[in-house]
């Protein structure tokens, strides 16, 4: 049985020589001076000596967290800890087998070590694969998003490439859209260069008092602002901008949080459309939600429309090999219509413009 006199007396030779201590710790470590406050081996030298176990654990579970954060392997610092067990614990053989008073107080002070290791290497391993199983959950949530757009995308896909006609594409599209987003609404609007107006061709919900004749002028409502200004618009509320409200209440409903993306064709940068999508509460859209793939075929309806009407029907023809595009980025050319057709995707070479957020 160990008595309070022992442990007081450990406690007491052990600070007496903690600078032998400290030099023993820093050439197990191989570094030129330490231990550095706040390192494994002057954190368990401490605790060594006052025996303060409470803070350690929470130090070294926190230490762990920091490690598998930082991408570092967990056995090479158990491998470190150990090395700092063997240097006490050859450092207590040698002092306390020259005390007189007997062996029960190497057996006190080495009894005090291991368990300060058992502690140590629990609370690092415990920290550490804390991190690691999060990060194992987020990236089976990750693996199940990507699938769930991958058959988003297919299911936007075929539809694009199906017989319907290009209004019954777009509302499908539109209500497809809207549901990858978890948004309450969507719009899309094609843009007249003569009239230089936006017209509404499809939504997947109510429609305004216009219906689909119902149409905007550059710089009118959130859908003018991105046209005019062809670049992404990213609105917290739409509802608290006298611009953008307009828009925004026109469907005799209120939407505040905004997502509105230009369709553009870039050869000599022409704008063909803009698509909405929005949520009744306030919203910030996430850089993923922004980069939905689902939003970047809607230009591949666009697309055909224009080729139909430049080619006539042999457009129709070609339309089920033509793979879908971005609508950050749309090259089309009447140079190269039958090689736009066939799917020679060139809008990777556009650089896509930065959105605006509110």
């Amino acid at each position: 049985m160990i008595h309070s006199s022992d442990v007081e007396q450990v406690e007491k030779i052990l600070a007496q020589h903690i600078v032998m201590l400290r030099a023993s710790l820093q050439q197990a470590s191989g570094e030129p001076s330490g231990p550095e406050e706040g390192s494994d081996a002057w954190l368990l030298l401490n605790a060594f000596i006052s025996n303060d176990r409470p803070a350690l654990i929470a130090r070294f579970e926190q230490s762990g967290r920091a490690l598998a954060e930082q991408g570092g392997k967990l056995e090479v610092r158990i491998q470190g800890f150990q090395s700092y067990i063997e240097a006490l614990a050859r450092e207590c053989n040698e002092l306390f087998n020259d005390v007189k008073t007997g062996s029960h107080l190497l057996i006190e002070a080495t009894s005090r070590l291991y368990q300060l290791q058992s502690l140590c290497l629990s609370a690092l391993t415990r920290g550490y694969q804390a991190v690691m199983d999060q990060a194992l959950v987020e990236r089976q949530q990750m693996e199940q998003h990507l699938n769930r757009r991958l058959q988003a995308l297919q299911r936007i896909n075929s539809i694009s490439n199906s017989t319907m006609d290009v209004d019954q594409t777009l509302e499908v599209t539109a209500g497809k859209v809207a549901e990858e987003l978890g948004a309450d609404f969507c719009s899309i609007f094609y843009y007249d260069e003569l009239q230089r107006t936006l017209t509404l061709r499809a939504t997947n919900g109510p429609r305004p008092l216009g219906g689909i004749h119902y149409m905007l002028h550059l710089d009118e409502g959130y859908s003018g602002w991105v046209a005019d200004k062809g670049r992404p618009l990213l609105v917290q509320d739409a509802l608290a901008d006298a611009n953008f409200a307009v828009e925004a209440r026109a469907c005799g409903q209120e939407y505040r949080g905004l997502l509105s993306v230009p369709i553009i064709f870039f050869t000599g940068v022409k704008l063909e459309g803009v698509i909405s999508v929005q949520k009744s509460d306030a919203h910030t859209f996430s850089d993923d939600e922004v980069n939905l793939g689902v939003v970047e075929h809607i230009g591949h309806v666009g697309r055909r429309r224009v080729l139909i009407q430049r080619h006539g029907h042999a457009a129709q023809a070609l339309r089920g090999r033509h793979r879908p595009i971005q609508a950050w980025a749309i090259v089309a050319d009447d140079r190269q219509a039958h090689a736009d057709l066939v799917g020679d995707d060139l809008c990777g070479r556009a650089d896509r413009p930065r959105p605006r957020r509110c």
